[in-house]
């Protein structure tokens, strides 16, 4: 779990580092957790996983002159890995996804919550969808809640929002979260327990940030090599040595 959560906040480094919206870094974490489920990773290969899921939902949601290259992801891992591994890795996971890269996430059920409740409760302040996208990416890099669907996750975060605002809840603005529970297929108890462990996850982040789940260990770089003492490191060089040869006649005139 520990190592999945790393993986996430790569991720999420990554998506930050490119500018990509939160659709994009949902995505990905869907893939790499549709994946995890299905086949045990190594430790060593994590990196490569994180990028490779990062890389196919850059494919499928930005512009192909947005979508970062392989030779990049390559030098921002410190090239722990190579690009034909990354080509490697992004094939076993597109095989082990079915090819399959339509995916629900919970920001896409948010939002729609979001714009139906706009819509059928004018009158009632609607939760703010940016705020519900923020607590999301802090949610889903534990373990502990991303084992709940995205309708669950999505459902809860409206609950907590409208528990946040100030002030009773309208019958309209209960019987619109009804209607949204329903058509989601959430029950009571899966809500309430998605929404415990949201706000247990939130409290913890905003206590002890440090307890935040950090990205993968990078590799140190390794130490240039002082070619004053060790001009003979890269091998013996086919090429002649080129003679300095001093004009007389140029020093005496100097």
């Amino acid at each position: 779990c520990s190592l999945r959560d790393s993986a996430v906040s790569t991720i999420r480094c990554l998506n930050l580092f490119y500018g990509f919206g939160t659709e994009n870094f949902a995505t990905a974490v869907s893939y790499i957790d549709r994946f995890l489920s299905r086949v045990k990773v190594h430790p060593k290969y994590y990196s490569c996983l994180a990028s490779a899921c990062f890389f196919l939902a850059a494919k499928f949601h930005q512009e192909s002159e947005d979508i970062p290259s392989i030779d990049e992801l390559v030098t921002l891992q410190r090239q722990t890995w190579k690009s034909s591994d990354l080509k490697r890795m992004e094939l076993v996971v597109l095989e082990k996804l079915s090819w399959n890269l339509w995916t629900v996430t919970c920001p896409e059920i948010a939002r729609i919550c979001c714009d139906i409740i706009s819509s059928f409760c004018p009158n009632q302040t609607a939760p703010k969808l940016l705020d519900i996208l923020q607590k999301y990416e802090v949610c889903v890099n534990y373990s502990c809640c991303a084992i709940y669907s995205p309708a669950a996750l999505a459902v809860s975060l409206l609950h907590l929002s409208f528990r946040e605002a100030a002030g009773p809840l309208s019958p309209a603005i209960v019987q619109c979260l009804l209607y949204l529970q329903s058509q989601t297929m959430v029950n009571d108890s899966e809500v309430h327990e998605c929404t415990c462990a949201v706000v247990g996850i939130l409290d913890n982040y905003s206590n002890n940030p440090a307890l935040h789940p950090s990205c993968l260990p990078l590799p140190k770089p390794a130490p240039r090599v002082n070619l004053v003492q060790k001009p003979s490191f890269y091998g013996d060089t086919d090429l002649p040595t080129i003679e300095e040869e001093i004009n007389m006649e140029r020093c005496c005139l100097e």
